[in-house]
């Protein structure tokens, strides 16, 4: 584990200050909006910042060598939350983007410019293809695509390199059997294991049926294994992937809490890192919501939300430098009855996490704190902290 000397050290490397305690986190920016997505890459910082709870969404980056904020003018969609950031290494991000043509596209764009290099877009045609989910590890790329093809409709797990994007190759391809069974989230690493979650429906609304889910690992030499299955009131709200480990997180219908579990990939040991707390609502779940792991190395990150005595809320970032399972908490903040702040997710790379805190100028209640999306008018600060 890095002591505080070595993450100071870290921070003034990567041009974000030392100006406070390696414990206390830093402002990298403060705008006006919402912002729930942000990305930690090696060179720079980059988020999704919507305008207001209605939208438009833009993405902005700050690269750790100028310390100055950049919209990327010609990477924007209307709507909040209608851009989801996939991966961040080097100059190249990689996003999720519904267009004005109201078809999302999976694309890679290089900074600062944004020029952008397609891998996949839905379609309006016979086949009706729709992009569900990405993911991307450095130029490594993974998403998961639902699509026609003779008569049967499929769900498609897609890989890709951005160095040669006109290559992609499918690893799964699950017939959807009536919408029985759905492939809801994917991930990947960057040694060539990806993971993806399938649901399979036995009744009642589709996010939170009665039936049952797994995460599942398809390791480089093409097996399989099952990293998760739950079932019933239990789901599979987030989960990352490692070489040498995965991690995911999972939530009941019926509680406030939430179980992040470890599984080592070598040995196949499992084991639970922590019960974290939600102060969950019914009906607003998975989302930006719950504890979504985000993982680099031996560091994990995630972010809790709970409930106080006096009624108020505790929102704040929570981490855990996984060979000693020991949870520190990077941030802590206190929220009032009325919920105006919202601590949105961390992400992390090396021992370095960011998240996004907003601020509501009035009461934001569960809209507010709990899924930050309050009418309110919001100001959102970018912070930075040392992860372990």
């Amino acid at each position: 584990m890095r002591g505080p000397a070595v993450v100071g050290a870290a921070l003034a490397a990567l041009g974000l200050g030392t100006g406070a305690a390696a414990g206390a986190p830093l402002t990298l920016v403060q705008q006006s909006g919402i912002v729930h997505q942000v990305l930690r890459g090696d060179r720079s910082v980059a988020w999704v910042r919507c305008l207001s709870p209605s939208g438009p969404s833009q993405v902005w980056s700050r690269p750790y060598a100028t310390k100055r904020s950049v919209q990327l003018t010609s990477l924007g969609s209307a709507g909040c939350d209608t851009i989801r950031l996939a991966g961040l290494r080097a100059n190249t991000l990689v996003a999720t983007v519904l267009g004005s043509d109201g078809l999302r596209r999976v694309s890679s764009f290089r900074l600062p410019a944004a020029t952008e290099t397609q891998l996949d877009k839905e379609t309006s045609d016979a086949a009706a293809r729709t992009i569900v989910a990405a993911d991307a590890y450095g130029p490594l790329v993974a998403w998961v695509r639902e699509q026609t093809i003779g008569g049967a409709r499929v769900a498609e797990v897609v890989t890709a390199d951005t160095r040669r994007p006109t290559q992609s190759t499918v690893i799964l391809r699950q017939t959807l059997l009536g919408d029985v069974v759905r492939v809801t989230g994917v991930w990947r690493d960057g040694s060539g294991n990806v993971a993806w979650r399938e649901v399979l429906r036995t009744g009642g609304s589709y996010a939170y049926g009665t039936g049952r889910e797994r995460l599942i690992l398809r390791r480089t030499d093409g097996t399989t294994r099952v990293l998760s299955d739950v079932s019933g009131p239990v789901h599979i709200a987030g989960a990352d992937l490692e070489r040498d480990r995965a991690v995911w997180s999972l939530v009941r219908d019926d509680s406030t809490a939430a179980w992040v579990y470890e599984r080592e990939l070598a040995s196949g040991a499992k084991r639970l890192v922590r019960v974290a707390r939600t102060a969950a609502q019914p009906g607003v779940r998975p989302g930006f919501d719950v504890p979504l792991p985000r993982l680099s190395g031996p560091r994990l990150v995630w972010r809790e939300r709970t409930r106080l005595a006096n009624r108020a809320f505790s929102d704040g970032v929570q981490s855990v430098f996984l060979p000693d399972g020991r949870v520190r908490s990077v941030l802590r903040t206190a929220d009032r009855r009325d919920q105006r702040l919202y601590v949105g997710p961390p992400d992390v790379l090396g021992a370095i996490a960011v998240w996004p805190q907003v601020t509501f100028a009035g009461p934001g209640g569960w809209r507010g704190g709990y899924a930050g999306l309050a009418s309110a008018r919001a100001t959102t600060r970018i912070l930075t902290a040392g992860a372990s």
